[in-house]
């Protein structure tokens, strides 16, 4: 004899399913939950004119857990806009694990080099740079030279 399931027994089925999956959660950082993760804080002051923003490329803010910095960072910023975030530009990169970070970056993406970027600030301060689960480390200023980056 064949058994097929009701209407009734695969509702309970994936209603079982779905309470075991909001249940177990996730400590993934990457699951959103600001709980699980820390962020980063600062300002960035800019030197040089609004003419010497780069006429391509992206500036971004960017956090590195090693020095020196290789790979992709722990995190970063959304691309800035020099009519917005000149002459100062208040940064937080969020949902990083909690630990140490070895520094924060402000670079000039080239378009025409796109696996690299040109440092055009940093800051490796006297205050560690310690990331705390749901916590913001906040203080990390720094200065970024516009002459340095590109066109």
């Amino acid at each position: 004899m064949k058994r097929v399931f009701s209407i009734r027994t695969a509702g309970a089925l994936c209603a079982v399913l779905l309470a075991t999956a909001v249940a177990c959660g996730s400590d993934n950082p990457t699951s959103g939950n600001p709980a699980n993760t820390g962020s980063i804080s600062g300002t960035v002051t800019f030197t040089g004119t609004i003419n010497d923003w780069p006429a391509t490329g992206n500036i971004q803010v960017s956090v590195w857990s090693y020095w020196p910095p290789a790979g992709p960072p722990d995190g970063f910023t959304q691309p800035l806009d020099k009519n917005l975030d000149f002459p100062t530009y208040d940064y937080k990169i969020s949902g990083l694990d909690a630990g140490d970070y070895a520094m924060i970056t402000v670079g000039w993406r080239d378009p025409g080099d796109p696996t690299g970027a040109k440092t055009i600030g940093e800051y490796i301060g006297s205050n560690p740079l310690v990331i705390e689960k749901g916590k913001d480390s906040s203080g990390f200023d720094m200065t970024a030279d516009l002459t340095q980056a590109g066109p």
